[in-house]
């Protein structure tokens, strides 16, 4: 089995994931609710989902049954940015949240390069090797 840790980066309004192994969408969702009793963290910071050593066990259909769980995400919250990171292939990806129903306030996107994710949540690469809070 593998593991999933975060690191709130506050200065960034950033939240940064790491997985490592075998991740189940359980253990993913077990792991956002920890961060949501985290004192640093703040629903309106985006998050850089690092997946490049890890792969996601389930079916992309399985994400359906956590739906209720992304929509209370998206109470009263300003819009914010996903970006998973993964050198699989997306569309076999099974941490492909593309394919749930469109959510409101949460833009997600999955990319193959580090660099883009990272972009996309305009941050810069050097960015995350400064530490901050984490667990």
């Amino acid at each position: 089995m593998g593991t999933i840790s975060f690191e709130i980066y506050p200065h960034l309004k950033l939240v940064h994931f790491q997985g490592l192994g075998d991740i189940s969408h359980d253990m993913l969702v077990s792991e956002i609710q920890q961060l949501h009793a985290h004192p640093d963290w703040n629903l309106g910071f985006n998050t850089f989902i690092d997946f490049e050593k890890a792969f996601v066990n389930g079916k992309t259909s399985d994400l359906s049954r956590y739906q209720h769980f992304f929509d209370s995400l998206e109470e009263t919250v300003p819009v914010r940015k996903w970006a998973i990171f993964t050198k699989l292939d997306v569309p076999n990806n099974a941490f492909d949240m593309r394919r749930l129903p469109p959510l409101r306030n949460i833009i997600v996107d999955v990319f193959q390069s580090r660099d883009e994710a990272l972009r996309f949540l305009n941050v810069l690469p050097h960015e995350l090797s400064a530490r901050s809070e984490g667990r």
